[in-house]
Formats: C-alpha cells, sequence, structure tokens
C-alpha cells in the first residue's frame, strides 16, 4: 500500500508537470532536456559478489552498481518577484550496470555449474538498475560574465525503481533447460537531488548533480522450470534487505 501511495504521488506529480506550462505565460516558462554520466557511490556501488554477497541475491545493502546513463527533462517557471529564481519540476531515467565484483561472480558461476552439472553451455544474466525520480524544487540563475550564467538547483520527489530480472539458464540438464529466474517488484521511495553549473547563451548547459533516491526494499519472487523444478522452488517469494541509490551525475543540456 506504501508502493501504491508512492506512485500515485508520481502520476500526481507528472500531472502538475503538465499543467503548469499551461497556466504560465510562455516567457516566464523555460524547459531543457539533458542527458550524461551517472557515478555510483557508498553501498550503491559497493559489493563482495565474489562471495554472492550483493543486495539481489542475499541479505547485505551492497548493491554493486556500475557507472550508468542518465537521461531527463527540466521545467522552470521563473518568479517575477526574484530574477533568476524559479520552481522546477524534473523527470528523470538513471540506468546502471554491474561493477567489476558482479561480472566476477557471473563467470565463477557459469565455471561452477558448467562443472557440477556436466554442462557445455551455461547463461547468467544479472540484474540491473533502473530509477525514474520526479521532483520539484527551486532553481536560481545569475549571469557572471556575457552570454554565460551560473545556476544552481535542489529538489525533492519521489523514484520508482526496478531492479531486473536475474536468469540463470542450463540447457540440457537431464534432457531438459533448467532456467531459475528471480523477478524483482518496483518499489517506491523519496529522492532528492542538488547541482550546480553554468549555462551558455541561454542554449547549453553544463552542471554536475547530486541523487539520493531512497531506500528501496529488495523483493520479489523466484521460480525454477525444468527439470530440477519441484513445488518449493515454483512461485517463492523472497525478502531481502534495502539498497540506497545515490549516485553523481555529468549532464549536458539543451534549452528551448
Amino acid at each position: 500500500m506504501k508502493a501504491y501511495n508512492t506512485l500515485k504521488t508520481i502520476g500526481l506529480s507528472l500531472l502538475l508537470m503538465a499543467i503548469l506550462p499551461i497556466t504560465a505565460k510562455a516567457q516566464k516558462t523555460e524547459y531543457s532536456i539533458h542527458f550524461g554520466e551517472t557515478l555510483p557511490v557508498d553501498s550503491y556501488r559497493a559489493s563482495k559478489s565474489y562471495d554472492g554477497n550483493v543486495a539481489w541475491l542475499s541479505k547485505t545493502t551492497l548493491a554493486g552498481a556500475d557507472v550508468g546513463i542518465n537521461l531527463g527533462g527540466k521545467m522552470k517557471y521563473n518568479f517575477d518577484a526574484v530574477e533568476g529564481l524559479g520552481i522546477i519540476a524534473t523527470i528523470d531515467i538513471f540506468y546502471n550496470g554491474d561493477n567489476v565484483d558482479v561480472e566476477n561472480w557471473q563467470e565463477d558461476n557459469i565455471a561452477h555449474l558448467k562443472e557440477e552439472y556436466s554442462l557445455e553451455r551455461v547463461s547468467i544474466v544479472t540484474p540491473k538498475y533502473i530509477n525514474i525520480p520526479v521532483m520539484i524544487g527551486i532553481n536560481y540563475d545569475r549571469e557572471i560574465s556575457k552570454n554565460t550564467n551560473f545556476w544552481a538547483e535542489t529538489a525533492i520527489g519521489v523514484n520508482a525503481s526496478k531492479i531486473t530480472d536475474l536468469i540463470i539458464n542450463m540447457p540440457q540438464v537431464e534432457d531438459n533447460d533448467v532456467i531459475y529466474t528471480q523477478h524483482y517488484k518496483t518499489m517506491a521511495g523519496w529522492a532528492f537531488q542538488a547541482g550546480i553549473g553554468i549555462k551558455m547563451a541561454d542554449k547549453i548547459s553544463v552542471g554536475v548533480h547530486y541523487n539520493s533516491l531512497g531506500s528501496i526494499k529488495v523483493k520479489g519472487k523466484a521460480e525454477l522450470d525444468g527439470a530440477l523444478a519441484n513445488s518449493t522452488y515454483i512461485g517463492s517469494r523472497f525478502s531481502l534487505l534495502r539498497i540506497y541509490p545515490s549516485m553523481f551525475s555529468i549532464r549536458l543540456g539543451y534549452h528551448f
């Protein structure tokens, strides 16, 4: 129920982003899109996957996320009272893959399963992280030289977080394909961001942001299909600990 209410808040925030431009005068409203690279920090980056100690597999907060990408958009409504000050509404997509620890775990377990079941082929698809925060906050920009502005902003909101499936495929075990899958539930949490940067010629901006995307519970359902499957595994639900997605992002933006 808590996750449902938070996701409902995301929907209301998106509705607000759609309504504000309609009610605002055109010259007071600015839009921009941005993309960039994300650098996970703290427990979101850390892992000990060579021991199977990663958040989507065991009870730990270490997520094992690698450098990723960020795409997003922003709307700013400027206030009359204070030049350069305005309210912003943002939406972003963050994607992070596996770090080296997770890749090593993947290689080691493929080798182990091949040996244990005398297989020629085994594949493991490891989970990836997708976060979609929607936030509202304030932005201030000030001209520091001709055609160059300094800006700073901060915002809070909600984040929808998805961990993609863990899939282990072992062909021809006892003349059958065996596929073990862990499906992870989409969860929600609070989100915060703060950033600074420069804007050039009112069109191009470069900035650095810090994003803290909440406390996300890791839970879902496991399934085992094939020769080794039994009622113990099919549809078994699991609940692990929490992850704390946090990262720095370096962004290039275009304003129109």
